[in-house]
């Protein structure tokens, strides 16, 4: 209210040029609070990487920050995959990304991974049907990502990789036509469910 009406009397007799200073005003005190937000979050993010010692390349954008890197040691059919980290004012967002391009088989990868995410609890695969892109997205709010959660970015980095791998044969069987998204599908949870009674 005070502000407000210092800036009345300093441009009275202007309703309309204070009405627009105050927007402005506001507009700028509301982005200020929405890049420290990201600047916190992003900290955060760095202070991970460095403890970690995880080598990723930091690009700015208008809105956000994006940490490219790649995630290896996987004993399955590809043994790394790329990923990235979006930080932005309200969530950071993780993606693993599927190493060769689904583009000759859209329609059947389409069906494949409408089956997978039926089954997942956390995050989904997402697929690009015009540039043949295969991904595997997970977020959480950006106020989660503090200095004191580490061990929540670690998990956020790690996830997406892990569940991506545990689907890369399936999707490589059905886009090389080996198999049926509905026979690929079938034979992962027979496998998973194999994998439960022996434990």
């Amino acid at each position: 209210k005070l502000l407000t009406y210092k800036v009345t009397n300093l441009l009275k007799g202007s309703n309309t040029v204070c009405v627009s200073a105050i927007d402005s005003l506001e507009t700028n005190l509301h982005d200020c609070r929405i890049r420290g937000a990201t600047l916190h979050s992003e900290a955060a993010v760095e202070e991970f990487l460095k403890k970690d010692d995880w080598y990723c390349k930091k690009e700015e954008y208008d809105g956000g920050v994006i940490f490219r890197g790649g995630v290896t040691g996987f004993s399955g059919i590809y043994k790394d995959y790329s990923f990235s980290m979006v930080v932005e004012p309200f969530d950071v967002q993780c993606f693993a990304h599927f190493p060769a391009s689904v583009k000759n088989a859209i329609d059947k990868i389409a069906e494949l991974v409408a089956r997978i995410n039926y089954q997942l609890k956390y995050g989904g695969f997402e697929l690009d049907c015009d540039e043949g892109l295969l991904r595997f997205h997970m977020c959480v709010p950006a106020v989660a990502v503090r200095h004191d959660t580490l061990n929540l970015m670690r998990f956020l980095m790690l996830a997406p990789a892990r569940i991506l791998d545990q689907y890369a044969t399936i999707i490589t069987s059905v886009l090389i036509g080996q198999e049926s998204p509905k026979a690929a599908m079938l034979r992962q949870v027979k496998s998973k469910e194999e994998v439960q009674d022996g434990e």
